[in-house]
């Protein structure tokens, strides 16, 4: 997102909150070897829960937070500028990084306590929503396809209010 942060920062400056490549801090040589690095991190502390503590699924969900990460930002998906990010971005921190810590910490998948989830898939919601709310004007222009920029900065509010209320009933 660098070159759009760019544009996001000269035009939209009071939208935007400090962004390391676009403020020099660091080099996006420097960004790529560390995203490496924590990748790698990921499937060995998967690989780790796997040998010693006899949690085979953690190499799988280990991947498939990569895949999350990468489809959200890469190509040839990359669902940040596409559409559908925030729902990704909802199942990644709603579903996916809660069953995983469920998961390494009991040994079990949550399948029988997966109501347990829903308030935090719609926080998750609520969170993606809000966030695409302040950046809509320069996402508009760099052709992010935000559910914010499709349907209106009113549509994405009463979407967060109604996230938000269905969690309060459900818990």
């Amino acid at each position: 997102d660098r070159e759009a942060d760019i544009a996001h920062q000269a035009r939209f400056p009071d939208l935007i909150d400090s962004r390391v490549l676009v403020e020099g801090l660091l080099r996006p040589g420097q960004v790529l070897g560390i995203g490496l690095l924590a990748g790698l991190g990921v499937l060995g502390v998967g690989m780790a829960l796997l040998f010693f503590f006899q949690r085979p699924y953690a190499v799988y969900l280990a991947l498939a937070g990569l895949a999350v990460f990468c489809s959200y930002s890469f190509a040839p998906l990359k669902l940040n500028y596409r559409g559908g990010g925030e729902l990704l971005e909802t199942m990644g921190v709603g579903v996916l990084l809660p069953m995983t810590g469920y998961y390494v910490g009991t040994g079990a998948l949550p399948l029988a306590n997966g109501h347990l989830l829903v308030p935090v898939v719609f926080y998750a919601l609520v969170g993606a929503l809000a966030s695409g709310l302040k950046h809509a004007p320069a996402d508009r222009e760099n052709g992010k396809r935000t559910f914010c920029v499709i349907f209106g900065a009113e549509k994405t509010r009463k979407l967060i209010w109604g996230a938000q209320m269905g969690s309060r009933v459900w818990c």
